[in-house]
Formats: structure tokens, sequence, C-alpha cells
């Protein structure tokens, strides 16, 4: 008789808040209909401001300095809208998020 002691790792982590589309544009719905679209999500713990500016202060997995780079672009004009801060949504102040990219676009970048 075996008997197997199943070990998981315990994700301490806070739940993220939102998730935010830093790249999605107008003909992503387009593109989605062609086929099925590549995407990735980082969690991140950021701090949201009252105008709804997001500064990255840390991710809670490693990533490689092409996505660092690539979120910190994004997030230069990336905006929570006022809508999702006026109804309470989203909170202003320091919270995990998850941050939603498309991968494809993370190349063209880096071209």
């Amino acid at each position: 008789m075996y008997l197997r002691i199943w070990r998981s790792r315990v994700d301490t982590t806070p739940k993220a808040t939102a998730i935010f589309w830093v790249d999605k544009d107008k003909d992503y719905q387009a593109k989605k209909k062609d086929g099925p679209l590549s995407l990735r999500t980082v969690k991140a713990r950021v701090e949201i401001d009252s105008l709804g500016k997001v500064n990255l202060l840390a991710y809670t997995k490693p990533q490689s300095q092409r996505i660092k780079s690539y979120l910190q672009y994004r997030l230069e004009v990336f905006r929570v809208k006022k809508v999702m801060l006026d109804s309470g949504f989203v909170k202003p102040g320091v919270q995990y998020v998850q941050l939603r990219y498309l991968p494809g676009k993370l190349d063209a970048h880096h071209r």
C-alpha cells in the first residue's frame, strides 16, 4: 500500500482587485473573430492615484526584463477609467492587480 502526501503550495499573495488590459485596442474584437489571440497576465503590486494613474511597485513573480520594460512603457499612458474610480469598483491606493497584455504587441515594441 502506497501513501501519497500531496503538498500544495499556498499562495499568500492577496487576490487581485482588478484586471487591467494595458494594451487592448479597438481592433481587438475584429482580430479575435479571426481566431484565438494569445494573451498573458502578470500579477503586480501597484499604487493607483486619484486620477487613475497606475504606478508599478513590484511583481509577485520574477519577470523578464523585456516584460518589465514593456509593461512600464504601457503604464506610462494607461489610466483607470474615471467611471471605475467614481463607482468605487477600483479604489485609489496600494493594491494587487492583474496586468493583461498581448505578447504580439510586446514583440512589436522590442523591434
